[in-house]
């Protein structure tokens, strides 16, 4: 059956797969408990927060403004939007 698929209905195929994990996951009613912890925003939903994080010149004064607002424990973003807790122990 797969092998007389042309380009076109391989490419629905692919598009309904595609979306259909996209909504299963992001409706899914499994949800982890560090979704409810507070965290910045993002400014790129592909980069998340890694750039502030690694940031070579600006990064310290974000770490800092992490403690300062959310206290020890905040929730990150990293590339596609992926949430990471981050905790630090140096306040």
């Amino acid at each position: 059956m797969i092998a007389h698929l042309s380009l076109w209905n391989l490419g629905i195929l692919i598009l309904v797969v595609g979306l259909g994990w996209y909504f299963l996951r992001e409706f899914s009613v499994r949800q982890s408990p560090t979704c409810n912890i507070p965290g910045p925003p993002t400014s790129s939903w592909l980069k998340g927060n890694l750039e502030q994080l690694f940031d070579p010149i600006a990064g310290w004064n974000f770490h800092d403004s992490l403690m300062k607002t959310y206290g020890s424990t905040s929730l990150l973003r990293g590339s596609f939007g992926v949430g990471h807790p981050f905790r630090n122990e140096y306040g």
